[in-house]
């Protein structure tokens, strides 16, 4: 019998913390690039893949799993890349475990397009805000029980 260890409260929190600290680090790298301007314009052609509507959950999981994953890509930190794919599995589990109609309304281009504001104004400061905004949000939705979400 296969079975997959689920998180408490606490560890979801932990996890996203950790991520949300990964892209903090990544968007400050993107912001002092020279390849900045591209970098902005391949974020914003990624939120157009969030609000495909004829997608399903897993496509939808996979849309903004691509899109953290592409931050840390485009810093070309390959250790911070190397440390965000570690995350990747217990996130992606941790999302499919927590249902659909519990998640996937945080899964969209417009709560995304903050970050991709900031880093293409060259705040930094406030990109680093969104990230923390939007893993706050993410860790609340999933470590909080279903009845209250």
């Amino acid at each position: 019998m296969l079975r997959v260890h689920s998180l408490t409260p606490s560890e979801v929190r932990d996890l996203f913390q950790v991520r949300g600290a990964l892209e903090e680090l990544a968007v400050t790298l993107l912001i002092g690039s020279p390849r900045r301007n591209a970098a902005v314009a391949t974020l914003r052609k990624s939120l157009s893949d969030f609000d495909d509507p004829r997608r399903d959950f897993s496509a939808h999981i996979d849309a903004d799993l691509g899109f953290h994953l592409l931050l840390c890509q485009l810093s070309e930190n390959s250790v911070l890349i190397d440390a965000w794919r570690h995350l990747e599995g217990l996130v992606r589990i941790t999302i499919l475990s927590s249902g659909d109609e519990h998640y996937s309304n945080i899964m969209s281009g417009s709560l995304h397009a903050p970050i991709v504001d900031a880093i293409e104004a060259g705040d930094a400061a406030q990109a680093v805000k969104s990230i923390q905004n939007h893993m706050a949000l993410a860790a609340d939705r999933l470590a909080s029980p279903a009845g209250s979400r």
